[in-house]
């Protein structure tokens, strides 16, 4: 996988012999590009998740490689034009700025992984049941049930999947929006210096309406008039993303492979849902490169879950670099106190 950032070198080594590395550099199931003096790290995989490595309380992601103990993997990381500055954040900010990263993917999101495996495999016992209900002589009516069942559980097998893994990339793309929505909420009520931003300044809202709400939810309706503003709706891909996170300081430049994926991945969530899984014209105008016809009926592999998931990993950790550029570069980005500190 290319990438546009530049090399990486090791950030924290923690006590159990591993090395820290920027996440977006380390894609699950395909070669790491790392920097030269990392070059014996050529295939890692992501193989779990863990909130804390042994010393250090940043969120992280394990990763294994077969020549070598486990290490980890950093999800919030310097800036990599500065590796000697650190950032103005203090441990409770940082926990509280980036908790829906680790809330809503590192574990909403790995419990879908898990429970999506665990649905295919029970699926594939499914298959055997009419022969043991026959075999322990249950009444007509329990092995017709079981026959009926495993005849289900066969055609989604023949089908790869495709109808658990379209409902869980439904739900991978929804976890994206709500992770960048309820972290933008956030990122205001931390710096208020970006209500100054043009694109927050010149909103017009509903004065009654706005004040009617809530301090945090009046955060997430500004957020809403921000995307009304600059029509994120009507673009695709992490362009829907990018253009409101331009407004509020956090915009910047996406490796082309997960730029690509992105893309794929609301193509086929807007098909699953909109289209009832059939593939249209506007689906083969974004995405010219996934073999299909027209009313071709969709069916996304595991495989494609795991890449499509991959992909979302990668840019949440973007975001988290961008954040922390913009913390450490700006110096009128001082963080308000959080409730409850002097």
């Amino acid at each position: 996988m290319s990438s546009s950032r530049g090399a990486c070198c090791p950030v924290v080594a923690p006590s159990d012999g591993g090395c820290e590395y920027p996440m977006a550099q380390v894609r699950s199931g395909e070669t790491s590009r790392l920097g030269p003096g990392n070059r014996h790290l050529r295939s890692a995989e992501v193989v779990d998740f863990c909130r804390t490595t042994p010393e250090n309380s940043d969120r992280t992601i394990r990763i294994t490689h077969k020549e070598q103990a486990p290490f980890w993997c950093r999800i919030g990381v310097r800036p990599y034009g500065d590796r000697t500055r650190m950032t103005e954040l203090s441990d409770r900010h940082r926990e509280y700025l980036f908790e829906p990263f680790e809330r809503i993917l590192m574990v909403r999101q790995v419990e879908l992984f898990k429970l999506l495996d665990l649905l295919c495999y029970g699926l594939t016992e499914l298959t055997a049941l009419p022969e043991l209900t026959t075999a322990l002589r249950k009444p007509s009516e329990a092995i017709e049930q079981a026959k009926q069942h495993a005849e289900l559980a066969q055609r989604e097998i023949d089908r790869g999947f495709s109808s658990l893994v379209g409902q869980s990339i439904i739900v991978l793309w929804g976890a994206l929006e709500a992770l960048i929505k309820d972290f933008l909420v956030r990122w205001l009520e931390l710096f208020p210096n970006l209500w100054e931003r043009p694109g927050i300044a010149s909103l017009k809202i509903r004065i009654g309406d706005y004040e009617a709400l809530r301090p945090e939810d009046r955060r997430r309706y500004v957020i809403g008039e921000i995307e009304r503003n600059v029509a994120a709706k009507l673009k695709v891909g992490a362009g829907r993303f990018e253009a409101v996170l331009s407004e509020l300081e956090l915009g910047g430049g996406i490796d082309d492979s997960i730029r690509r994926d992105l893309l794929e991945l609301s193509a086929v969530r807007n098909v699953l849902v909109h289209n009832a899984g059939h593939v249209d014209e506007r689906f083969m105008a974004m995405c010219p490169w996934v073999e299909c016809e027209p009313g071709q009926l969709l069916r996304p592999t595991r495989k494609d879950y795991r890449r499509f998931s991959a992909a979302v990993l990668q840019y949440a950790a973007l975001i988290v670099e961008r954040a922390e550029s913009c913390i450490g570069s700006n110096k009128s980005f001082k963080p308000m106190p959080l409730r409850g500190t002097a």
